[in-house]
């Protein structure tokens, strides 16, 4: 007999096939988000962050609350695709995927970033292990941010999360 944790997928709409961002929330400041059919990964659709620029500091992302308990490894693969990423000035501009924990009791995160040095034009890996400090939810964050930025344009897609939380199974 072996006993082995079961995998579960967590989280909606994390593809975009349905053509929106349902299941997620929109939080930003100086860029246009949007599900997209202009780049996709797999499927038709991806989650697209674009702006012309902007001035001064700027936090532009989606999240999506994903449910966890203390000590659960959650792992989160995907894709982000560069068309534009391009700092104004001196200053930095940077994007990527990260799982944060909305407990301020046990506030870390994990994630990937990439900045204006990445590979443009290709799709780029997201793989990352997370183990969840405080039993609530973790924020999973598509975001673009920095300060100064010029032309940016992001796509992420074919965002997985999996959990062996889930219970047991017997073989």
């Amino acid at each position: 007999t072996v006993v082995t944790n079961a995998i579960g997928i967590l989280g909606t709409n994390m593809s975009f096939e349905a053509g929106t961002l349902d299941g997620w929330s929109v939080l930003v400041e100086d860029v246009a988000a949007e599900a997209s059919y202009l780049k996709a990964q797999e499927g038709e659709y991806s989650a697209q962050l674009h702006a012309t620029g902007w001035s001064n500091w700027s936090w532009n992302s989606v999240v999506q609350l994903i449910p966890c308990v203390s000590g659960e490894e959650l792992r989160v693969t995907g894709k982000v695709y560069i068309q534009s990423l391009a700092k104004a000035g001196t200053n930095w501009v940077r994007c990527g995927v990260k799982m944060e924990s909305t407990n301020e009791a046990g506030r870390t995160s994990a994630g990937v970033e990439f900045d204006q040095t990445a590979p443009i034009g290709e799709w780029l890996d997201v793989d990352f292990v997370r183990s969840g400090p405080v039993d609530g939810a973790d924020g999973l964050v598509l975001w673009v941010g920095g300060t100064d930025a010029g032309k940016v344009d992001v796509f992420f897609d074919n965002l997985v999360v999996t959990s062996t939380n889930t219970g047991v199974v017997v073989t």
